[in-house]
């Protein structure tokens, strides 16, 4: 592949060739949302162009996946033969004596009655064992669940059996700071209290970990289905193991994808047979009812898709997707009030969050407070200046406002980031003709009109003008 294609289909997604594979993901996922044909079921010649765009940008997807796997496997090395390294131990200081370690004063512990450090240090020890297993165990256990439950058992043995041994050797470690000269009653209280701040914090820690941990698999769990968009591949991972949940949630959210490039309802229907399949091995898989839900809302059955989002909010209310994804059923619906809700909470969760910003503007657009609609594309626009829709979208804002300058400034963005969108030339085309540019207008128009754009060559053909 070109340089030229390239760097042209990183044009297309919006992203600079700079941009790492998360980004280029994230930008897939948002192009197909806003150019999803269904959307324009009610204008033929809109729908052609959505389908023209989707399969330029799964085109322009796919070359760069590639050039990435291309420039990966040139940067790879072969290993360099290991160099072997020789310690030689001097022999006289291998042998040399080591002074034994004094021991403690005897005459210390004369009362009989009293419990020595020894005896008190077993019982560090099994308490940072309790504590520590009891932690781990408990959270290990939520978040194996949710990616394989089947590994819940042995996985958390090992780590179990593993913080146990830590323990073993931090308790090993308190009694060397205990001072030899305190009296065993004074040794007891040091342990204890250093057990239970130890133990707090250790488990804290654990705690925070597993959570970071789980919220990273949970971020990274839809873009990795995207990394092989490949049916066949998801078909052999189902046949070698037939419940392999993560399989069946990917294939899912390939034939979603795919009913939104070809506008293949066949496509959604076998996507929402996948998705259940998911759930019916894993029912708390927040994101398999969260994209069986955005399969629904395209077939238009806006009620079964309020009911899955609502139950993947319920499984994990800190996914900003979710968020979106309830919000733009609620667009859907005509509730504009709760979509903003929804939107505001995505926005909560991850302020840099640009579709949720662009789809709160699109409510507000739709609401007539364009003012409102400029401020979130602003926000959206400071967080990804190369993403052409968000220049589109407040056009239209500053167009209704009266402020044709800055409506034309905005469709020039467009057609500088995209010089093939014909909607853009269209759009700057009524606006120069709504400020007296009559010849600019004209012209814009004959450029949409050749890019295949029905209304303006219709609107041309009214008039007689030849494109």
């Amino acid at each position: 592949m070109s340089n030229e294609d390239i760097n042209r289909s990183f044009e297309i997604l919006g992203l600079k060739p700079d941009a790492d594979v998360e980004e280029i993901k994230q930008a897939y996922r948002d192009l197909m949302t806003v150019w999803q044909p269904d959307k324009y079921a009610d204008n033929s010649r809109l729908r052609e162009q959505a389908d023209e765009k989707i399969t330029e940008i799964v085109g322009a997807y796919n070359t760069i996946l590639a050039h990435k796997k291309e420039h990966e496997s040139r940067q790879a090395q072969p290993d360099e033969q290991i160099e072997k390294v020789t310690t030689v131990i001097d022999s006289d200081d291998a042998h040399e004596s080591i002074e034994p370690e004094r021991q403690p004063d005897k005459s210390s512990f004369e009362s009989s009655g009293e419990v020595k450090t020894g005896a008190v240090s077993d019982k560090a020890v099994k308490f940072f064992l309790m504590t520590c297993g009891f932690g781990v165990g408990q959270r290990l256990t939520a978040l194996i669940k949710f990616s394989n439950p089947t590994e819940t058992f042995f996985i958390t043995t090992i780590i179990v059996s593993l913080c146990g041994l830590a323990c073993w050797f931090i308790g090993r470690w308190l009694m060397r700071i205990i001072n030899e000269k305190d009296s065993p009653k004074q040794a007891k209280i040091k342990l204890a209290w250093i057990a239970c701040i130890l133990g707090f914090v250790i488990s804290l820690l654990i705690i925070v970990a597993l959570n970071i941990v789980k919220s990273e698999i949970k971020s990274k769990e839809y873009s990795n289905c995207l990394d092989s968009i490949d049916i066949v591949k998801h078909n052999k991972n189902i046949e070698s193991n037939p419940n392999d949940v993560k399989a069946y949630y990917c294939r899912g959210v390939v034939y979603y994808f795919i009913g939104i490039a070809q506008s293949q309802t066949i496509a959604y229907d076998r996507a929402i047979t996948d998705f259940n399949k998911a759930i019916e091995l894993n029912p708390k898989y927040a994101a398999a009812y969260a994209d069986r839900g955005q399969a629904y809302r395209e077939l238009g059955n806006y009620n079964q898709a309020l009911a899955d989002s609502n139950k993947a909010i319920e499984l994990d209310q800190k996914n900003p997707f979710f968020h979106l994804y309830r919000g733009n059923t609620y667009d859907g619906l005509g509730n504009y009030d709760q979509a903003i809700v929804d939107f505001n909470k995505a926005i909560e969760i991850n302020p840099k969050y640009v579709g949720a910003y662009h789809s709160r503007g699109e409510v507000y657009l739709k609401l007539g407070n364009y003012n409102q609609a400029i401020v979130d594309f602003n926000k959206a626009i400071e967080i990804n200046s190369i993403f052409f829709p968000l220049y589109s979208s407040r056009g239209k804002a500053y167009h209704e406002l009266g402020n044709y300058n800055q409506a034309i400034a905005d469709y020039s963005k467009v057609i500088e980031l995209d010089p093939k969108y014909a909607g853009a030339y269209f759009n700057r085309g009524l606006v120069h003709l709504k400020a007296g540019n009559t010849n600019k207008g004209i012209e814009d128009m004959k450029i949409a009109a050749r890019l295949d754009h029905k209304d303006a060559q219709n609107a041309l053909r009214a008039v007689g003008i030849e494109w």
